[in-house]
């Protein structure tokens, strides 16, 4: 009997200690976080690759620590030649007012689904889920990590436009509500003052190893 509370008393430790240390590695990277594997993602089941190309602002997203400091956020997307996607994503410096970005790049798995890669050395290929977009005015992007016992998602708001109207940004609210998504962690994107999207991209981007 005591050899078996013993076992137990490990056992609840070790389950406590996992559990700490994959809220850190959560918390850390800056995500929210929740208990359990991640949910499902209902993504727009016909997907249009082609019609997602092109640049968008970011407007909301959940807090994370690889985009702190930046503001004017945008996110390119092009076709290359073997179906890939390059991704160019730019931020500007809040204090030096200096751009920067990186490349990344991203495979459809089915559609609405996206498997990312970007190249901080920390990262592996991350999920992408495309749980909703107009392609013209909004779109919602989310991704989600597993780490033991808990669960780490940001999300991201996306617009066509730098200065999206309250309906379209409503439109996207609502994306994220029936994805059982919560709006209440979103941190609105400082967009004003920006340099003009368009300038050569081998001025300033990290590139990242292509695979």
């Amino acid at each position: 009997m005591t050899l078996s509370l013993n076992l137990v008393h490990h056992f609840s430790h070790l389950t406590l200690a996992i559990l700490l240390l994959s809220l850190c590695l959560l918390i850390a990277d800056g995500q929210v976080v929740s208990l359990g594997k991640c949910p499902y993602m209902p993504v727009v089941a016909d997907f249009n690759p082609s019609a997602f190309l092109g640049l968008w602002y970011e407007q909301r997203k959940y807090p994370n620590l690889f985009q702190i400091g930046g503001k004017c956020n945008t996110a390119e997307y092009s076709m290359k030649h073997d179906g890939t996607l390059s991704i160019i994503n730019r931020h500007e410096n809040k204090l030096t007012g200096i751009e920067t970005g990186e490349h990344g790049y991203g495979r459809m798995l089915f559609p609405g689904k996206l498997k990312v890669r970007f190249p901080q050395p920390w990262k592996s290929d991350a999920p992408y889920f495309i749980i909703g977009t107009d392609y013209s005015n909004y779109a919602v992007v989310v991704t989600c990590s597993e780490y033991g016992l808990v669960n780490g998602k940001i999300a991201w708001i996306l617009t066509r436009h730098r200065y999206p109207s309250q309906k379209v940004m409503h439109k996207a609210y609502t994306e994220m509500e029936h994805a059982n998504l919560s709006v209440a962690f979103l941190k609105k994107t400082d967009q004003n003052h920006c340099h003009p999207v368009g300038q050569p991209l081998d001025n300033f981007i990290k590139k990242n190893v292509e695979g």
